[in-house]
């Protein structure tokens, strides 16, 4: 099931996964107790995270770098052909179990991008009085329980992700002001993120706006906007 509501002043967490990094597209600065935010009019820290991030291999000597999917071929070729692109040679590993590893973690990103833009696509033409997951604030409802199977299931997404066993954390508490959309998380972030067709995902996409699932014993997946107060 799914609700939406209005909330003035109520409580919920956020887990913010780089405590040590600016929120740049709210101005300069770390979340400041007592300091107000908004939320829904401009694209979210994920979002414009994967706006503005190529894939690339990097000559750690240099300024050099080649799109991801171009080096990947150049192992593909050298598997093949025994041949090596002269472009790469210089700084490219050409070690077969680091170059799986790229391929999961390029295909992995790449997914979740055609997912969440079909997602959006879907709330525009279905659902558009929903709040929009890219210019959202993702926050957790007021129970010990869900804090803490949150905080736990975001560690396996960051091992999916990015190959790390840990990251840094911090549990933020916000007042929140505005408009909250609580679903199934099943359909949120932990659908499965498979090579399917975009019908596929037209499909699951539907099911999350509409919560056309069972419910989750475990935990809802919120989504704000409006405004956000730092506890």
């Amino acid at each position: 099931m799914s609700t939406t509501a209005k909330v003035s002043g109520a409580t919920f967490y956020h887990i913010w996964r780089n405590p040590d990094e600016t929120i740049s597209h709210l101005g300069k600065g770390r979340w400041e107790p007592g300091r107000s935010y908004e939320f829904g009019k401009e694209k979210n820290p994920q979002a414009k995270y994967f706006d503005a991030t190529s894939y690339v291999v990097k000559n750690p000597n240099g300024n050099e770098a080649v799109f991801m999917n171009q080096a990947l071929q150049a192992m593909e070729m050298l598997m093949e052909r025994r041949c090596v692109d002269q472009k790469l040679v210089s700084f490219y590993h050409y070690n077969p179990f680091l170059a799986l590893h790229e391929a999961n973690y390029l295909i992995y990103h790449l997914l979740y991008i055609i997912r969440e833009l079909i997602f959006e696509e879907v709330r525009k033409e279905k659902f558009p009085h929903l709040p929009s997951r890219s210019k959202c604030l993702f926050v957790i409802n007021n129970n010990p329980k869900e804090v803490a199977w949150w905080g736990h299931h975001l560690l396996v997404v960051d091992r999916l992700a990015q190959g790390r066993e840990t990251f840094p954390a911090a549990l933020i508490e916000f007042s929140l002001t505005g408009r909250v959309f609580k679903t199934n998380r099943i359909t949120g972030v932990f659908t499965p993120l498979v090579s399917a067709a975009p019908a596929y995902w037209r499909e699951q996409a539907v099911k999350y706006w509409s919560g056309s699932v069972e419910d989750s014993p475990d935990a809802e997946e919120v989504l704000f906007a409006g405004t956000a107060t730092v506890r």
